[in-house]
């Protein structure tokens, strides 16, 4: 019994992990979609821009990703083109 529980908990761990993961990818999908439009770029080169701009920030793509969804404008250009 205590392997089977065991078991039972590591996979109810993969199921958590995996929904985090997913909500992640989503909410990431979503600012590139929003980058990639209003700047007119490429899917890589709108990822590039969030990158470098959670760099900047010293914050990490997805809260920068989700405060982007969230407030619907996106990071400050000028701080991250200065770096």
């Amino acid at each position: 019994m205590d392997v089977e529980r065991r078991r039972i908990e590591d996979l109810e761990r993969q199921v958590e992990t995996l929904g985090i993961a997913v909500e992640h990818r989503t909410t990431l999908g979503k600012a590139l979609g929003m980058i990639m439009e209003r700047l007119d770029l490429s899917d890589q080169e709108a990822f590039e821009y969030l990158r470098h701009c959670s760099q900047v920030r010293n914050d990490k793509m997805y809260d920068l990703a989700r405060q982007v969804v969230a407030t619907r404008e996106l990071p400050d250009a000028q701080s991250a083109e200065g770096a």
